[in-house]
């Protein structure tokens, strides 16, 4: 088996009905691997495959994939790399999904417990009573407890990221007035406008993953957001003493209105809108 040129097709090699010179049988084999070689060198992106003395040449394309893979100008093997790598985007993305998700619980806890170590400084500085100080922590329960009413039917209505960004916005912004409070009366104001605030992080976070997860991966995502909740009240009052200790209780907000204004960076970035349409 032979060919002269490209184009030209396989020659039947000899047999007994045939005029020609008989050739050995390793001479045929020889010469059949050689046509199959000349073929694919001249006709790249085929294959030849020998079935006893003839030739049979396919297209290495997947079947069902190759009108899409010819429209897109890829191949088989590009596809697949190019799946690889849209499987691992959005593994990145879920990830990143279910971690800010998570500090978005933290909010409503951090809130309440970081202030804490601070509330005699508050007091002296301001010259009221503990009872009086006290009432910045009810307000912000009162706020907190009102709003996880109404969260759920603002982000169906309005969508889930602006309420989430919005409420966000309005939480560093009130945590920076607080650091800046000129007196006991501003500062329970300002604590009221925080709690409103803080619900939506409680609410609407587990509203997004029951939109965007199904089944285990559900439930992975909400384990790790109880988790978080559960530890924010254990590390708000160390961060809060420290910060008191070192910097006085002003920079307690100062550090809330950071920590809120990190996650509204974080989820203009990585929330996505999860309301179905």
């Amino acid at each position: 088996l032979g060919g002269g040129s490209c184009g030209e097709g396989p020659v039947p090699a000899s047999n007994g009905n045939l005029a020609f010179p008989l050739q050995p049988a390793t001479s045929k084999a020889t010469a059949s691997r050689a046509g199959a070689g000349h073929r694919a060198a001249c006709h790249p992106g085929r294959e030849s495959n020998v079935i006893g003395n003839s030739l049979i040449s396919r297209k290495r394309v997947c079947p069902a994939a190759a009108p899409a893979l010819s429209a897109a100008g890829l191949s088989c093997c590009g596809a697949a790399k190019w799946g690889g790598l849209r499987a691992l985007s959005r593994s990145m993305s879920n990830t990143a999904l279910t971690l800010v998700l998570a500090l978005l619980t933290m909010i409503g806890p951090l809130g309440i417990d970081t202030y804490l170590p601070s509330f005699p400084a508050i007091a002296r500085e301001f010259g009221v009573t503990a009872l009086v100080i006290q009432q910045t922590l009810s307000v912000y329960m009162f706020g907190l407890a009102v709003m996880t009413l109404f969260y759920g039917t603002l982000s169906d209505s309005f969508g889930r990221r602006p309420v989430m960004l919005a409420s966000l916005g309005l939480f560093a912004i009130a945590s920076l007035a607080c650091a800046f409070a000129p007196n006991a009366q501003a500062l329970i104001g300002l604590r009221l406008l925080q709690g409103l605030a803080a619900a939506a992080g409680m609410v609407i976070a587990r509203a997004m993953v029951q939109d965007r997860f199904k089944g285990a991966e559900a439930q992975r995502t909400m384990a790790l957001m109880t988790m978080v909740f559960g530890l924010a009240p254990a590390i708000a009052p160390l961060i809060g003493g420290w910060l008191q200790s070192a910097l006085g209780w002003r920079s307690v907000f100062v550090f809330l209105a950071i920590f809120s204004g990190g996650l509204l960076a974080a989820g203009w970035k990585a929330l996505p809108e999860t309301l179905p349409a």
